[in-house]
């Protein structure tokens, strides 16, 4: 019996008419999302927002937002999603489960939520004849390098973690089946303030540790990490989303080769700025990844250009928390691994 596949495209007679006047962003309220938002609304574009609010208030994001379409639901939800996707021109894929930690939670809804959603994704994008797809990857796909040279997008993969795999499986998918132009942003490690604040990220993590509590700790340090600001990323997405330039199939590191790092230079970084902390290196190293990208590609094509260092955008931080009064970091909401495993107990 011959096989025959099972698609959309079986229900081609009834596509819907896309009249393309909207920028749909998935996990719009999320660490990246906000200043995304921020940027596209200050450029005058038509924005809807497709979030579940894992990690903000529905309530004050619209509060915050009052002008945008917002649309409630899951991205592995299709019914729901291809409601969203109604006169769509861009998708800009940020919704995922973000960080090793909080992948290794439940692999089932990680494989679900970051592989699933994906299929999900570009099928209907395909279907509702979306014009363009900017989908959240990482640099982590990188994982273990083991020699000292900076790695560009042609280099090869050697992920170590749940989250790179699904990553690259996502990737591969859009570049196998998606018929909409797409465009692949590998991140490097975020950092920075942000209206749903992380201090699960190395570089926020050891700021406020080192402020409020006068001492961190960075496990192994000879690791090399690139690093870039939350808003220079959100920036990268809003270019690759609205350029007019050829990109299609095109993956884009992001970030500055000169933001290349290894661990234990955030030490002096870091100390610099906070009078009295200590930062203490450990040698038992707990994350093997280590990896220095070439971000020319990015910059030479779409003249994307970094606006915040590793050095400002720690004194902001520190600035931060000057002002604040005091920060619970221990906080769930500012954590994803510990925000999914409060989920999956509920779940069960």
């Amino acid at each position: 019996m011959k096989h025959t596949s099972f698609s959309l495209d079986y229900f081609s007679k009834d596509k819907p008419v896309n009249n393309h006047e909207y920028i749909l962003v998935t996990g719009a309220a999320g660490y990246i999302g906000q200043h995304l938002i921020k940027i596209l609304m200050l450029q005058n574009y038509k924005v809807k927002i497709y979030d579940n609010f894992t990690f903000e208030n529905k309530l004050k994001f619209e509060s915050d937002f009052p002008d945008i379409e917002i649309i409630e639901g899951d991205i592995n939800d299709p019914i729901r999603l291809a409601s969203a996707m109604k006169d769509v021109s861009v998708v800009i894929a940020l919704a995922a489960i973000v960080g090793d930690p909080a992948c290794s939670v439940n692999f089932l809804n990680t494989y679900n939520v970051n592989y699933i959603s994906t299929r999900i994704l570009v099928d209907l994008a395909n279907y509702h004849n979306i014009k363009r797809i900017v989908f959240a990857s990482s640099c982590s796909v990188y994982g273990e390098s083991l020699g000292n040279e900076f790695l560009n997008e042609t280099s090869d993969l050697n992920p170590v973690s749940s989250y790179a795999y699904s990553r690259i499986v996502s990737e591969n998918y859009l570049r196998d089946h998606c018929l909409c132009e797409f465009v692949i942003l590998r991140l490097a490690t975020v950092y920075g303030l942000s209206n749903r604040m992380r201090y699960d990220l190395v570089v926020n993590l050891l700021s406020a540790k080192s402020y409020f509590n006068k001492k961190a700790f960075i496990f192994g340090g000879d690791q090399w990490r690139p690093f870039v600001h939350c808003s220079d990323a959100a920036n990268a997405f809003f270019i690759a989303a609205t350029t007019d330039k050829n990109i299609n199939a095109q993956i884009f590191n992001v970030g500055s080769t000169s933001e290349n790092y290894q661990l234990k230079d955030l030490k002096s970084i870091i100390e610099s700025f906070v009078s009295g902390a200590e930062i203490i290196l450990e040698e038992n190293v707990t994350d093997n990844r280590n990896y220095k990208v070439d971000f020319t590609k990015i910059e030479s094509t779409l003249n994307f250009k970094i606006k915040i260092n590793i050095l400002s955008g720690i004194s902001e931080m520190i600035n931060f928390f000057e002002l604040s009064g005091g920060v619970n970091i221990s906080e769930k909401h500012y954590s994803n691994y510990l925000t999914f495993l409060e989920l999956e107990k509920n779940r069960t």
